[in-house]
């Protein structure tokens, strides 16, 4: 159970939880998400984030080209190889009319 503690407002574990066990908890997660990237299809797309992306322009609600824009920008600047907003915008998936 974690109590907020009111003086710098962070939070501590009643328990006792080292520092040392929060960081083999964090690398188990961090390595089962490469478990999961890694094994995880998105067909016919080439890959999750090639996915979403397509998701955001081509969904029942599409965003806007400054938001587009945006999102683009925030995937480069943390590293991400990031296909450019015209390949997603020109993918074709089969069997699927896009509204632009």
């Amino acid at each position: 159970m974690l109590d907020r503690n009111d003086e710098d407002c962070q939070y501590t574990y009643e328990d006792g939880c080292s520092d040392e066990d929060e960081s083999v908890i964090e690398s188990d997660v961090v390595q089962l998400a490469r478990s999961l990237e890694r094994s995880f299809t998105c067909k016919p797309f080439p890959n999750l984030l090639f996915a979403l992306l397509y998701i955001l322009i081509h969904g029942p609600h599409p965003m806007g080209e400054s938001n587009l824009s945006f999102i683009w920008f925030m995937l480069q600047s943390a590293g991400h190889s990031v296909p450019s907003l015209s390949r997603v915008r020109k993918f074709l998936l089969p069997g699927f009319i896009p509204s632009l």
